[in-house]
């Protein structure tokens, strides 16, 4: 899988030309580049062979400025002109993978999206995504309420994202999937509120945020976060341990973490 990068810069349409045999490209990765301070938001927008430019993604400092993105671009299709609306260049990371099924699907949006942009601009950024041959993925459907500042997110699933602690400071990372995080945390089962898992009082660990490694109520629940950043996860057992007993954990139970986040790393291959 060989790796791909480029660098979008605002008003320098990048055109992405096909090798023979390189097959498809993914584009897994997007990130906002380090120079300039503006929170208005920076698009990119794509187009390819003889279709309609749609729009790929969206990023804005301090609020998401990076995100997992997932989606194909077959040789077949000709080339892809990429081009970034907006005051701030944008990073694109992925490689190259052998002929197969088309994907065209954003597999995940960051989740950590701004609640406070533009009512406007949102609702002219969603007709364009609309009227383009874009196939949308689905939507990540939950309630918001904010108290002092802190938001909590109620998910359909039952996952609860509430903040406890907030760090606003624009220089520090922000958690995205595969990194690692080093974090102090306790866990509660939800029933009788017994701690059955902590590290407080001792070293804070390392955990990498990939399928199959941590819970997936880890995953989606420690995304987004910033180093400083402390949060309570309310975690349905379907996100848990499932129907599986671990951990001193009983079949469909569900779990209550606390989780202060002190650093963050890229994954080692």
């Amino acid at each position: 899988m060989p790796f791909w990068g480029v660098e979008l810069e605002p008003g320098k349409p990048f055109t992405h030309h096909f090798g023979r045999g390189h097959g498809r490209l993914h584009i897994s990765k997007a990130t906002l580049g380090i120079m300039g301070h503006t929170k208005e938001r920076s698009i990119v927008q794509c187009k390819t062979g003889d279709k309609s430019p749609f729009f790929l993604l969206s990023l804005r400092r301090l609020t998401n400025e990076s995100c997992t993105v997932g989606i194909d671009f077959d040789e077949e299709e000709g080339d892809v002109i990429f081009e970034v609306l907006g005051p701030t260049s944008v990073h694109l990371i992925g490689f190259y993978v052998a002929n197969g099924p088309n994907r065209h699907v954003l597999i995940e949006n960051n989740l950590e999206d701004d609640a406070s942009h533009d009512a406007y601009k949102d609702a002219e950024v969603e007709k364009e995504i609309t009227e383009t041959n874009m196939v949308k993925p689905p939507e990540v459907k939950y309630k918001e309420v904010e108290v002092n500042g802190l938001r909590k997110r109620t998910f359909a699933t039952g996952l609860v994202i509430e903040e406890l602690k907030k760090v606003n400071n624009e220089y520090s990372r922000i958690v995205t999937p595969g990194n690692k995080v080093f974090i102090r945390y306790f866990g509660q089962l939800m029933s009788d509120g017994i701690i059955y898992e902590s590290n407080i009082g001792k070293p804070a660990e390392w955990f990498q945020l990939v399928n199959g490694k941590v819970i997936k109520g880890w995953e989606i629940g420690i995304n987004g976060m910033r180093v400083g950043d402390k949060r309570r996860l309310t975690i349905p057992a379907s996100m848990g341990y499932g129907s599986e007993e671990a951990k001193s954990v009983a079949p469909n139970e569900w779990l209550v973490f606390e989780i202060e986040l002190f650093n963050i790393a890229d994954a080692v291959a």
